[in-house]
């Protein structure tokens, strides 16, 4: 395999941790150490778009489109829902025992998050509410 740098993005003041695909397509989003989740256009990369910022690391990304809804976990836990639409029900759940390392949206309204403390957990994403944990 050969890998060939085609451009370099600027704007996180710190390391990126997440990526994830943006909400259209030719768009991706990224996040890290600043809290930062931005959106990049594939035809603009110099122009990355602030489209949340939360408290901390953030370590893992989801995008539910029909919720227009990012979920992101976090360095102690935590895991943001934010309603882009509808930012005053945002919310923040500390959850996990550790790190929330890996999302995973099975549909729009059933999300997986993983932590380090090994817990999987199941969640109903239109009401942010965790259904069951299992310990791994």
């Amino acid at each position: 395999m050969q890998v060939k740098k085609i451009n370099q993005l600027t704007g996180h003041r710190s390391a990126i941790y997440a990526l994830h695909a943006g909400r259209e397509p030719a768009t991706f989003l990224s996040a890290g150490g600043d809290g930062y989740i931005v959106e990049w256009r594939l035809d603009e990369p110099e122009n990355g778009q602030l489209i949340a910022q939360v408290e901390g690391q953030v370590f893992s990304l989801a995008w539910l489109a029909e919720l227009e809804t990012l979920v992101a976990g976090d360095l102690t836990g935590g895991v943001h829902w934010l309603r882009l639409s509808a930012p005053e029900q945002n919310r923040h759940i500390a959850h996990h025992q550790k790190g929330t390392h890996a999302i995973l949206n099975l549909t729009d309204n059933l999300v997986l998050t993983f932590g380090q403390g090994g817990t999987l957990t199941r969640w109903d994403a239109l009401r942010a509410r965790s259904l069951e944990s299992l310990q791994l």
